[in-house]
């Protein structure tokens, strides 16, 4: 009996990824015969069932973390050079989380930890828990962006990395992103 459910989950593992792409395959392929025949809402609808198979399976990943001018028009910042004291702030995407379901609801739990680095990558100072950012939804949502604001007061003039470990708390993952600053 052993040796058959060992042999059961080695089948699974082995070919639960195939499954899976197929099922992504058939997705992707009714996607294209709803958009040919007209229907676009169906194909759209098709097609974010296929990345939420796809999204079950990548690493948590930050992507467009960048420098901007402020949190309401989201420009990016011509440079990297602050006072100290001078809120900086960071925009970012976030990719890969986990999406739980609660009920009728989906959510997204996701914290932070700052850590101001000299160049030589060197941990000055930290601080874990830094940010928390969760969203509740009705609807699985694969578009979430956190809007970071640091503000370094007392800190001399130099250059510095500011390294944000994300961490997603549903599933444990984590990644890490840096935005070089200099303090004048």
């Amino acid at each position: 009996m052993t040796k058959i459910i060992c042999l059961m989950i080695a089948i699974i593992c082995f070919y639960g990824p195939l499954f899976a792409q197929d099922d992504f395959n058939s997705l992707v392929d009714a996607s294209k015969e709803s958009y040919l025949s007209g229907d676009q809402v169906k194909a759209v609808s098709e097609l974010k069932e296929a990345i939420l198979l796809l999204w079950e399976g990548m690493p948590l990943s930050v992507q467009n973390a960048r420098l901007i001018t402020d949190k309401n028009s989201y420009v990016d910042r011509d440079n990297n050079i602050y006072a100290a004291g001078e809120p900086i702030y960071i925009l970012t995407e976030l990719l890969g989380y986990k999406i739980t379901k609660d009920g009728q609801l989906y959510g997204i739990n996701i914290t932070t930890d700052l850590y101001i680095l000299d160049e030589n990558n060197n941990v000055l100072s930290g601080k874990e828990n830094f940010g928390k950012f969760s969203l509740t939804s009705p609807i699985p949502n694969t578009e979430f962006h956190m809007d970071l604001t640091y503000t370094l007061n007392g800190i001399p003039a130099g250059v510095y990395m500011l390294k944000t470990v994300v961490r997603e708390i549903n599933s444990g993952k984590a990644t890490d992103f840096v935005n070089k600053i200099e303090i004048q």
